[in-house]
C-alpha cells in the first residue's frame, strides 16, 4: 500500500513541536546513546518508517488519519543526528542496519557505532506496540 506523506507529516510536526517542548532541546540519540547537544544537527526519526508501517497488512484497513496518529505516537519517534537519518531514509531499521553504504567495507551499525542488539530491540518493541494500536482501532 502506498503511504500518504502529506497526512503523515501533518502528525509528525505536531509530536515534534511537543516533544522540542517537553524536552528543553536535550537529547539522546536512539540508536547509538550519545548525547545529541544543542546547535548539532539531529533529527526527530521514525523508529519504524512511514514506508516499513504501510506495509503492515492491517494497516490498510484503516483511514489515513488513524494510520498519522499510530504512526506518529511518541514511542515511534526518537532522535537521531542528521546523517544518519539521512543515510537510513525510508529503510527498514534492521535492513539499514546490515547494509553496506557508500562504498564502506563496514556495516551502518559499524560506521556509526550503533549497537545492533539494542536497536533491533528497540525496533520489536516499537513494532510490537504499533501493531497493537492498529489491532485497537480496527
Amino acid at each position: 500500500m502506498s503511504y500518504r506523506r502529506d497526512v503523515f507529516e501533518k502528525g509528525f510536526s505536531k509530536v515534534k513541536k511537543e516533544l522540542y517542548i517537553e524536552t528543553n532541546n536535550y537529547h539522546i540519540d536512539s540508536y547509538t546513546g550519545k548525547p545529541l547537544n544543542p546547535g548539532e544537527p539531529w533529527d526527530f526519526e521514525h523508529i519504524i518508517s512511514a514506508k516499513e508501517f504501510s506495509s503492515i497488512p492491517e494497516v490498510k484497513k484503516l483511514d489515513f488519519e488513524t494510520q498519522s496518529r499510530i504512526l506518529n505516537h511518541r514511542k515511534n519517534i526518537g532522535f537521531t543526528m542528521r546523517d544518519i537519518n539521512k543515510s537510513k531514509s525510508k529503510y527498514p531499521l534492521v535492513e539499514w542496519l546490515e547494509r553496506k553504504s557508500n562504498g564502506r567495507g563496514l556495516t551502518n551499525s559499524e560506521h556509526y557505532n550503533i549497537d545492533i542488539k539494542k536497536a533491533k530491540k528497540l525496533r520489536s518493541n516499537v513494532l510490537e506496540f504499533l501493531i497493537a494500536e492498529i489491532k485497537k482501532a480496527l
